[in-house]
Order: structure tokens, then sequence, then C-alpha cells
């Protein structure tokens, strides 16, 4: 896979993110839709961290496969 492709992927992630940051806003505390909200903002943050790190340290994870 080449760097324009996670590139694409790590945006898509960010939109999400701000997406879900603003829905959360209108949620309450403590309800079910806040603790799935929260859950979901971890896995998003883990991803984003994932390819940011593949990103910086020019890693690409299938090239063993090729």
């Amino acid at each position: 896979m080449n760097r324009q492709f996670w590139k694409g992927i790590l945006v898509v992630l960010v939109i999400m993110q701000g997406i879900l940051v603003a829905s959360m806003l209108a949620v309450g505390r403590g309800t079910p839709t806040f603790v799935v909200s929260v859950l979901a903002t971890v896995h998003v943050v883990a991803g984003m961290a994932i390819i940011g790190s593949m990103l910086y340290f020019e890693w690409d994870p299938f090239e063993p496969l090729r």
C-alpha cells in the first residue's frame, strides 16, 4: 500500500473523530449512548495513532507479503 492510501485513511479517521466528538456534545453523560461514543473514540484514536506512526516511521506492514 502506498503512503497516499494511508494518508487518506487518516483523514477519514480525523473526520470521523470530529463527527463523534460533535455528537457527544448532544448526548448526556452516563447514558449508554455516551459510553458507546467513548469506546468508539478509543478505537478511532488508536487507529489514528497506529497509522500516524506508520507514516512517521515510513513503515509498511504489508511489505513482507509482496
